[in-house]
């Protein structure tokens, strides 16, 4: 549809590209916090559980929405094994893996917390995860590894984890900046003070064209390349 207007010029209404799952994936309609593909299912994370937009085809998704039913779900992340991971909010880190058999990560078997916000799989199949609590390291079923505030992470409460080329893992906290993490240590800190909009970093996320990096902060957008210069991306709407 083409419709005039003498003062407000011209606009054209057309039909979208982009379906509306809940019209036909069976969803409850709840905010969805986070969306991941594996397995054959397309899983979305919400504030009160799992959904799926094809679980009754699977068997194995179908015991994952009732086991984690109210249960806060803040990051879906799907590995090289094809083993999903589920972050949660009070029940640790869940590795699904393909045949449905279930590992849970919390303080009860060495990862820092129980609230987990972000997960990334690394270069050499490790597997960190982010949380209130600092970052954990887990590899072949077992936590190997954990940085927090004993550790020198200054603000441990992580709200995103990216890997850099050179194998640092660039940690957004919660106020304090970007944590810079390498062979197991801290070795900086990037803040305000050198250019950041502002020290709370909600998630980086590296440019394919270049060993740069977006870093959406709380209240603006900036950019890192790769000699940690910052620049802020002022024209951008940081709504």
């Amino acid at each position: 549809l083409w419709v005039t207007s003498s003062r407000l010029g011209l606009i054209c209404l057309c039909q979208s590209v982009f379906p509306e799952m809940n019209e036909f994936g069976g969803l409850s309609g709840n905010v969805v916090k986070t969306v991941k593909k594996g397995q054959g299912t397309l899983y979305f994370g919400t504030d009160s559980g799992l959904e799926a937009a094809n679980y009754n085809q699977s068997e194995i998704s179908n015991q994952l929405i009732e086991a984690l039913d109210g249960v806060r779900i803040r990051c879906l992340m799907s590995d090289s094994e094809n083993n999903l991971w589920i972050c949660t909010s009070g029940k640790g880190v869940w590795e699904v893996a393909p045949n449905g058999n279930i590992e849970k990560y919390d303080s009860s078997n060495g990862a820092l917390g129980e609230k987990l916000r972000s997960a990334i799989e690394l270069k050499d199949g490790t597997v960190a995860v982010a949380g209130d609590y600092g970052v954990s390291f887990i590899n072949n079923g077992e936590v190997i590894n954990t940085i927090g505030s004993s550790d020198g992470l200054t603000n441990p409460k992580l709200l995103t984890l990216c890997e850099r080329k050179d194998g640092s893992i660039l940690a957004g906290t919660d106020g304090n900046g970007i944590a810079v993490i390498k062979d197991g240590r801290i070795v900086q800190e990037i803040k305000q003070e050198d250019g950041l909009s502002s020290d709370i970093i909600l998630r980086i996320v590296q440019n394919s064209d270049d060993d740069g990096y977006f870093i959406v902060t709380g209240n603006g957008l900036c950019y890192l390349n790769s000699e940690n210069k910052i620049r802020i991306l002022n024209n951008f709407p940081y709504y």
